[in-house]
């Protein structure tokens, strides 16, 4: 504040009143003695009844301004606000037929206090105006849902924004809980976030949710939450921001399947030499078994390693499948340990036959909660990349352990925090990495293989997995001698991995005198299921496509107990087929079997009316089991 303007008189004609709001007073001369001067820089008041009593005191400017409003007799009371001067205010008793007394400059001083207080609400008021009019600019042009909610988690306000991404309008969304609109398997853990952010009056960010939109369409949302409050400090609700990611999901989704696509392809030429060994033994052994020169304990041998070699194929197909499909990101607690030997058949597989690839797992590892799909696609492009690097012969090391960081530490100029974390590392005894090249190794389509050998994507996507599981990785190197990459992930030291259930021991297999209609387009598959169905006393009926199934069924359901229905096949399908066996008797048994399905896909022939599903190839006790299951509990 450097001047003194006049803002408001009253009394005055307009001649003087343009004089006021043409003269200003200085506050920046600390030799000023102008009454109006003092007033403001002392916080007092003046009580003048004669002018001409302090004109020795008065600057020419203050004199001249006295002379040509008339003054005689005023009053000088500063306007104090919170200790702060304001401004001042002035009252001219010239026309006071009396001289003005203490008992006046006591009513003025409670003027002024109040005007001070008026001036303070004036400029609150304004304030508040102006940041709501801010706020309501950058609510409504924000990409991103701001929200409010009550304390039961009741929409109080949404922006613009959550009608242009999710559709439903404000009158649909406010008044509502949250939790109506978030997805069954996240409600949970956003109600956990809810109360912790209530209960600690902390903020939480970048916690992932999966909301629905007025179609019941999925979107990613990341979600920021701080404790909402009122002016006395209480505690009214949460307030944040919800950005939806779904579009950004949905890339790194089809980038890791186009590595997980990119590694298959580098995986081929291992996985065809081991299955051409399989099916070579396999052929060997059954020309074997076809020379009538065999004793009965000898062809007994060549089946049990038929059998064996069959359990190998099954095996290599099941894993191959499992990490090639694409499917949703399920984060759940596991034992990265686990992860590693369920892939180790898959990993030995995969490359040649001169690198060796030990392991070194701590048997105690921390568990850690991620997704087991992304952790093997990390282990996969790892191990692939480390195969690349070396030449001819050499080792492949993948190493886990547990380490525990009280400070912040340093690696490769990487900060990690402190806390508990498990360590995941791989190395090889390959060509190394230039000092100038590692700075790029993680940059999307940056390779140095040659042409047709990579696209760069391996460890991009490594990088992306890392850090979308809050982790850290980094590469250590030296040149003919090999890498290391550390993969450090926050750990959950007071939970247990979830353990895979080891299936039941076979029991004694059933038998039954019903009748089943078997349907598949592979005749081969329709006589080995016709022979182990028939050996256990079932009646057979068989239909090689939908079409005929639905023909047969129509005709003699009342004499098929059962269907085993193949859902990949050509014309109408094993769904479609399904759907229209459902139609003409609603409580058909129908077992449902396919070589490759997602869990979606499973779900959807449940609810069509399903009442089971096998995965090709079963072992024929599994048929048996299965289908004198399904038969007894309908």
């Amino acid at each position: 504040k450097t001047k003194l303007i006049y803002t408001t008189g009253y009394g005055y004609t307009p001649e003087e009143e343009e004089l006021l709001k043409n003269t200003d007073f200085n506050l920046l001369n600390p030799q000023s003695t102008g009454i109006f001067y003092l007033t403001y820089r002392d916080q007092k008041p003046f009580l003048i009844n004669d002018v001409a009593d302090i004109k020795s005191k008065l600057s020419e400017k203050s004199m001249k301004f006295m002379e040509e409003l008339g003054v005689k007799t005023f009053t000088c009371i500063p306007i104090i606000y919170e200790g702060k001067s304001e401004g001042i205010f002035a009252v001219d008793g010239t026309k006071l037929k009396r001289p003005l007394i203490q008992s006046d400059l006591s009513l003025l001083m409670g003027i002024a206090r109040q005007i001070g207080i008026s001036l303070n609400n004036a400029v609150a008021h304004k304030k508040l105006k102006e940041n709501e009019e801010r706020f309501r600019n950058l609510s409504n042009n924000s990409p991103d849902i701001i929200y409010q909610l009550d304390r039961e988690g009741k929409f109080r306000y949404i922006n613009p924004a959550w009608k242009e991404i999710f559709g439903h309008s404000k009158n649909e969304v406010c008044g509502q809980n949250i939790t109506e609109f978030i997805q069954d398997d996240d409600r949970a853990d956003f109600i956990n976030t809810f109360l912790k952010i209530i209960a600690d009056k902390s903020t939480i960010r970048d916690k992932n949710f999966t909301i629905l939109d007025n179609k019941g369409l999925p979107h990613y949302v990341t979600f920021t939450g701080t404790p909402d409050s009122d002016a006395e400090g209480n505690i009214i609700g949460i307030t944040g921001t919800l950005k939806d990611i779904t579009k950004l999901r949905n890339m790194e989704a089809q980038l890791l399947q186009a590595s997980k696509m990119e590694a298959v392809g580098t995986l081929t030429g291992g996985i065809a030499h081991d299955f051409n060994n399989i099916l070579q033994a396999i052929m060997g052994y059954n020309q074997l078994m076809m020379l009538e020169k065999q004793d009965d304990a000898t062809r007994k041998l060549y089946s049990n390693n038929i059998e064996e070699l069959t359990q190998r194929a099954i095996r290599l197909v099941r894993e191959l499948l499992i990490f090639s499909k694409k499917v949703e990101p399920h984060s759940k607690v596991i034992n990265i340990n686990d992860e590693i030997k369920s892939m180790h058949y898959l990993l030995v597989k995969s490359i040649p036959r001169m690198i060796d690839i030990k392991t070194n797992l701590s048997e105690d590892v921390f568990p850690i909660n991620a997704d087991p799909n992304q952790i093997g696609q990390v282990i996969m492009n790892l191990i692939i990349n480390a195969r690349d690097a070396i030449d001819n012969s050499g080792v492949i090391t993948i190493t886990t352990k547990n380490v525990v960081l009280s400070e912040d530490s340093y690696v490769n100029g990487i900060n990690i925090p402190p806390g508990s974390y498990t360590q995941l590392s791989v190395n090889d005894t390959g060509c190394g990495i230039e000092e100038e090249v590692i700075q790029h190794i993680f940059e999307p389509f940056f390779t140095t293989k040659g042409p047709g050998k990579g696209t760069g994507l391996g460890l991009a996507v490594v990088y992306g997995v890392v850090k979308s599981h809050n982790g850290i990785i980094c590469c250590e190197s030296e040149l003919k001698k090999g890498t290391t990459f550390h993969i450090l992930f926050p750990a959950l030291v007071d939970k247990k991995a979830q353990k895979v259930i080891e299936p039941p021991q076979r029991k004694q297999l059933p038998t039954g005198t019903e009748t089943i209609l078997l349907v598949d387009d592979e005749r081969s598959i329709l006589d080995i299921c016709e022979d182990v169905l028939t050996l256990y006393g079932y009646k057979i009926m068989r239909a090689e496509n939908g079409e005929q199934a639905v023909k047969i069924y129509q005709a003699e359901q009342n004499k098929i107990q059962m269907v085993v229905l193949d859902l990949i096949m050509p014309g109408r399908g094993g769904k479609k087929c399904l759907e229209d066996l459902v139609s003409i008797n609603p409580r058909a048994r129908i077992l449902m079997s396919s070589g490759y399905s997602t869990p979606q896909q499973i779900e959807e022939l449940m609810k069509i009316g399903a009442a089971g599903f096998i995965s090709k190839p079963y072992h024929p006790e599994d048929l048996l089991l299965t289908v004198r299951k399904i038969i007894d509990k309908n």
